[in-house]
């Protein structure tokens, strides 16, 4: 007799008790993944779970005082960026699967930094941010069955930009939409003047056309407009540069700018801030304002795209 209960309780903890804590165990932390992040100012990389990297980022790239439904569509956008980005092998990456550099990547901060970015009001932003991220668990956006390159930017000039204007190569799901919420940012416009001296200098250093600043050519001549009224190109002593090209010589803000010579100075007027491809997030937090939620705000800013759970 007892020889069958210690038989009975032996088959008990193979096939009812084992079990049942494997899958209580799997059903608890089937939605904690991990992430290989490679930290680009410490040179180190680290294992973080994917939600705990994304608040992360959220608490990073958006500012933390936005509409839920924006932060919401923030964090959706950067978990299908990491998860594309993984995909890929990059050298920058050391191996893991992003890094925090963001003029490679997404930018990152740590608890640490959240602390003092935020003061005394760590704990609401930073509770606020994690609800969001995990009110969103799992979900991604997919075209085709695929991660999208869900790339973002501060504001557009309201109206964001084809991929194809940028970067070149149609990408169906980035492209230009209106963004009325943009003009909501408080350094909506900015200006950059420099003396003649100082705009030849700079065009001189950084560009290898061959230009004469002394010749007869219109000083600034024919320029073209995208669809998303960003500089397509502008004739510059006679040589054509595209708006991207202007942005990255001069440092502006974006291509979708104005540029006058007057009394021997230049004047950029400069509208938004960044590359204006895929979600404004001033844009995302206007929609929000509006009463729309993060779905709604993802499918105007990438449309075609479809919210799915990466574990499908």
């Amino acid at each position: 007799m007892k020889d069958y209960l210690v038989r009975l309780a032996v088959l008990i903890l193979i096939f009812i008790i084992i079990p049942f804590i494997l899958v209580n165990y799997i059903f608890k932390n089937k939605n904690k993944s991990t992430i290989d992040v490679y930290d680009a100012i410490n040179k180190k990389v680290v294992s973080l779970e994917l939600n705990d990297y994304l608040i992360g980022v959220v608490a990073s790239e958006m500012p933390a005082y936005f509409y839920d439904e924006a932060l919401k569509a923030q964090a959706v956008a950067a978990r299908t960026y990491a998860l594309k980005r993984s995909l890929i092998n990059y050298d920058e990456h050391n191996g893991a699967a992003v890094c925090t550099d963001p003029t490679h990547c997404q930018a990152y901060i740590n608890k640490k930094e959240m602390k003092e970015k935020w003061g005394e009001n760590y704990d609401e932003l930073y509770n606020k941010i994690k609800k969001c991220v995990e009110d969103t668990d799992n979900e991604c956006l997919m075209y085709n069955g695929e991660y999208i390159t869900a790339v973002f930017h501060s504001c557009s000039n309201e109206k964001t930009e084809n991929a194809s204007d940028v970067w070149g190569g149609d990408i169906p799901y980035l492209i230009s939409v209106d963004s009325p919420g943009d003009i909501d940012k408080t350094d909506y416009i900015s200006k950059k003047t420099l003396s003649k001296q100082d705009f030849d200098r700079i065009i001189s250093d950084n560009d290898t056309k061959t230009i004469n600043p002394s010749g007869d050519v219109a000083i600034i001549g024919e320029k073209k407009l995208t669809t998303g009224n960003n500089i397509e190109y502008i004739y510059l002593y006679g040589e054509k540069y595209t708006g991207v090209e202007v942005r990255n010589i001069f440092s502006l803000k974006s291509s979708a700018f104005n540029l006058v010579y007057d009394d021997n100075c230049f004047t950029f007027t400069v509208y938004g801030n960044g590359h204006g491809v895929g979600m404004s997030q001033y844009g995302a937090q206007g929609m929000a304002k509006s009463g729309k939620k993060y779905s709604e705000i993802l499918s105007h800013y990438y449309p075609g795209a479809e919210i799915s759970n990466m574990y499908k």
